[in-house]
């Protein structure tokens, strides 16, 4: 503790003895330039005759009421709109979609299946989520590949760590996170999990 103590004070010595020296360094290498320069720009400002600094202001303000016109902002809050109607179903969709693309996504979409597999647990078993997790861990009647996506999906995500061959190939046959979505989906249907 001393030792870091120590080097903090050194380090801040250092830093005080730089600034002392690099002072009149920097006054003429940097300060007094930017200074000359702002001073030429007002001298330039005020040369010029005021009926040019109003035409350039009113253009300025012309384009900006044009563009805001022709272009309004409202793109972003339109497509927020479009995804907020179409509810849990396009939520899902979009999962899906996304899970075509890459591991992460992939992992994303065995979560929220196996997510809603423990709700439908838990509500129909009235037991607590961690309870209803547990079950689905140790259920035996689900097929060992499907239980394996949905500890997969209960874990946090794991890159399988090959860099950009990763993202180039669709994934190892052995990962669990391979499985199609659709047997895993298929498989909860079958246990009765789904109404």
């Amino acid at each position: 503790m001393n030792r870091r103590l120590l080097l903090l004070a050194l380090f801040i010595v250092l830093i005080g003895l730089a600034a002392a020296l690099l002072r009149g360094v920097a006054r003429e290498a940097l300060i007094i330039p930017l200074l000359s320069l702002l001073w030429g720009l007002i001298d330039l400002f005020e040369s010029l005759p005021q009926v040019i600094v109003w035409v350039v202001l009113v253009g300025i303000a012309i384009v900006i009421a044009v563009r805001s016109v022709a272009d309004p902002p409202t793109l972003h809050w339109r497509r927020r709109t479009e995804e907020t109607l179409g509810g849990r179903v396009a939520a899902w969709a979009r999962v899906v979609r996304l899970a075509q693309r890459d591991g992460y996504s992939r992992w994303r979409l065995a979560q929220r299946l196996a997510l809603l597999a423990t709700e439908i647990i838990a509500h129909r078993e009235g037991v607590d989520l961690r309870q209803a997790r547990q079950m689905i861990e140790s259920d035996t009647e689900l097929a060992p590949e499907v239980r394996a996506y949905l500890q997969s999906g209960l874990r946090a995500y794991r890159p399988n760590g090959r860099g950009v061959l990763a993202i180039l190939q669709r994934g190892d046959p052995n990962d669990p996170l391979a499985l199609d979505p659709a047997v895993a989906v298929a498989a909860i249907e079958g246990m009765g999990m789904v109404n």
